[in-house]
């Protein structure tokens, strides 16, 4: 399945089938990773967070967030009723609802039979706002200044995405050079001074914005998982190439995917501008 062009209509529509046909492929790519100090990438997102309070967590998938910052907390919203289906069955203690990003929380629904009351039902404004492997996807400046809504002041917002900017050296640069990938951006391109600079018009002070490497063992069955997980444009090589080079890397038993993340982390500190 192939990306529309930057920019360009159906979005929307193709990652509501991406997700519908690879359900928690996030989860599944992320999870075996491991960075700084040995953290994997969710544990990595939510350092910082308040260690209590309700916690937001907005594009939730599969809802990995939950095992990071308690079930009893968490609350994840998410469009795709195939990833919330996987977040009920891995996860049937986390509350999961159905919702864009800039749903209120107040009317998101719960996802057909999950028995999960809507966000206002026991849940309280939320301490923290995560959202993982997503802010690429979405209107950087009206999903800030939803977070800001919710939150109140010294709220957390903390964002994951891949940068494809620091992947020089590392095998993701490598997948992304074989996938024809290498060069394009994402929907929402997040520059740092830009990034800065919204959060600052919604109300939030930046406290760090940080790039870390991670690193994955590739068993040979999992080959199929990594490539699949990269959002694929039309008009490029295919995946052959990419799934070759990983079959190959995949054999040699030292052999760790190198896979750059970036971090921001912000405190609600103002009312916008």
């Amino acid at each position: 399945m192939s990306v529309p062009p930057v920019g360009a209509p159906g979005w929307s529509a193709f990652l509501e089938a991406y997700h519908a046909a690879h359900p928690a492929v996030t989860e599944d790519l992320l999870l075996p990773m491991r960075g700084p100090r040995g953290l994997q990438p969710y544990a990595w997102l939510a350092e910082g967070l308040p260690a209590t309070g309700p916690v937001l967590d907005v594009c939730c998938g599969s809802a990995p967030v939950a095992d990071v910052v308690g079930h009893d907390r968490y609350t994840g919203v998410d469009l795709s009723r195939a990833e919330l289906a996987q977040a009920a069955l891995r996860r049937p203690g986390a509350r999961v609802v159905r919702g864009d990003a800039m749903t209120s929380a107040l009317t998101a629904r719960p996802p057909a039979d999950s028995g999960a009351g809507t966000l206002d039902r026991g849940a309280g404004r939320p301490a923290a706002v995560t959202v993982a492997m997503a802010l690429m996807l979405l209107p950087l400046e009206a999903f800030l200044r939803r977070a800001a809504a919710l939150l109140p002041d010294g709220g957390r917002l903390h964002a994951m995405v891949p940068t494809r900017e620091d992947a020089a050296g590392t095998g993701y640069g490598t997948l992304l050079r074989l996938l024809g990938e290498d060069g394009h951006g994402y929907r929402q391109p997040l520059p740092p001074a830009v990034v800065a600079q919204e959060l600052d018009r919604a109300g939030f002070t930046l406290e760090d914005d940080e790039v870390a490497v991670f690193d994955r063992h590739v068993p040979p069955e999992d080959v199929d998982l990594v490539v699949g997980s990269f959002y694929v444009r039309d008009g490029g090589p295919g995946p052959e190439p990419a799934r070759g080079w990983l079959t190959d890397r995949s054999r040699e038993p030292d052999f760790l995917l190198r896979y750059p993340l970036r971090r921001l982390r912000a405190v609600r500190t103002g009312t916008g501008r």
